[in-house]
């Protein structure tokens, strides 16, 4: 097979494996996409999806799913942020964005858009 193989070549290669070949594909090109210590977590999080692909134990369609819902919830957390942020900043207005950044974990420019103003440096 050449270097970059058609898509033809890689079905017609991956239809020849077993299920223990094709996680161990996988594995590798999942480990090539997080290759570092700090990057194990999503390195599970990524094999794990795909044994359960390759074992038909879930589908595509529910990973999908999964990842919708949880990009909902993230925007949704986010926008709370922001009124937790509005909230304090009009009960005591003179808080300073720095400490504002501080007492909630982010940087000043999430503090700055979260109460209307320019991200200016």
């Amino acid at each position: 097979m050449s270097e970059r193989w058609t898509v033809n070549e890689l079905a017609e290669w991956c239809a020849e494996l077993d299920d223990r070949q094709l996680v161990l594909a996988a594995e590798e090109l999942i480990r090539s996409r997080w290759p570092g210590d700090d990057m194990a977590a999503s390195r599970d999080n990524a094999l794990r999806a795909a044994v359960e692909i390759i074992m038909g134990s879930t589908s595509d369609a529910e990973i999908v799913d999964e990842w919708r819902a949880a990009c909902v919830q993230e925007r949704e957390a986010a926008e709370r942020l922001v009124g937790a942020i509005v909230a304090r900043r009009v009960a005591e207005p003179g808080l300073s964005e720095v400490k504002l950044a501080a007492e909630f974990g982010v940087n000043r420019i999430t503090v700055r858009r979260a109460i209307g103003k320019p991200h200016t440096t």
